[in-house]
């Protein structure tokens, strides 16, 4: 149906910029029993996927950040059993299952959504979600790595902003649990805006490193949010050297990796500061 709504959303943490998206036409629109759900088609033929009405992924850029998320790790750590917490589109398991990965384990809370993007949005995951080395568990992340007794080379972290429930995954004790069933994190860590806006970024990564010390940290712009992201590679261990190996990329290359990890002056005094980490008893706000 053509649509009538407008979405209205901060410019990242921007308390005085606004965002007004107007979709073309809604392709679905419901609760899930965690999230209202928007489906959406844009101005340009582009496929939007909304939680609570903020636009979270879109086809025309997406491969941007999800690639950022996941081959700078893989091509430095070479891992063969990948765990993601989060990743709901099914992306992530996409760019990952590229390389010759041996097991890949995805913990997504809200079956209902996996389903949804399987039905409208299937050029996201593509066959991801088929493949015989990928198993979706759906479970809450906290619960899933405190009970695990598997051992995974990496954990890629992709989960909502710091409210609710996923507020206790951003404290230390949750990377404590994760830090004893692997050496190795890739994180989506929100929007580089939120450094110099009272965000809970800077915090954050410096609760990552509070139990992974050797870290790695990058931004990369994506249109569709107008604003640029924040990634964190951290390790136990010092990162080694990237290989690049030869998959198929839209955006992810050798060059582009230096790119992602060429931060300004201003941005690496802010990300490389040590702060006092998240805590069960002092919770990040989003």
């Amino acid at each position: 149906m053509e649509s009538s709504i407008f979405f209205e959303e901060n410019l990242g943490h921007s308390k005085d910029i606004k965002i007004v998206r107007h979709p073309k036409r809604i392709l679905y629109q419901g609760r899930t029993r965690y999230a209202e759900v928007i489906i959406a088609e844009g101005n340009f033929g582009e496929k939007e996927i909304y939680i609570d009405r903020i636009l979270q992924s879109s086809t025309r850029d997406e491969f941007i950040y999800h690639e950022a998320l996941t081959h700078p790790a893989i091509t430095r750590f070479s891992p063969r059993k990948v765990l993601i917490l989060g990743g709901g589109e099914g992306a992530v398991a996409r760019e990952v299952l590229k390389h010759p990965v041996e097991r890949v384990n995805m913990v997504e809370i809200d079956r209902e959504f996996v389903d949804l993007v399987k039905r409208y949005v299937p050029e996201m995951p593509r066959n991801a979600l088929e493949d015989s080395r990928f198993n979706l568990h759906i479970a809450d992340a906290w619960d899933f790595v405190k009970d695990a007794s598997d051992r995974w080379d990496i954990a890629i972290v992709d989960v909502t902003e710091p409210e609710g429930p996923a507020r206790r995954l951003y404290t230390r004790e949750f990377y404590e649990m994760l830090g004893k069933i692997t050496n190795n994190v890739n994180v989506f860590a929100g929007e580089l805006d939120g450094l110099f806006e009272g965000g809970y970024q800077a915090r954050y990564i410096s609760t990552i490193r509070s139990v992974f010390p050797y870290i790695l940290v990058g931004t990369i712009y994506v249109p569709s949010f107008l604003t640029s992201i924040i990634i964190v590679l951290a390790s136990k261990d010092p990162i080694p050297s990237p290989t690049f190996p030869t998959i198929p990329t839209r955006m992810y290359d050798e060059e582009a990796d230096m790119h992602i990890f060429s931060l300004p002056k201003h941005v690496r005094e802010k990300v490389y500061q040590i702060r006092l980490p998240f805590t069960l008893k002092d919770l990040a706000e989003y």
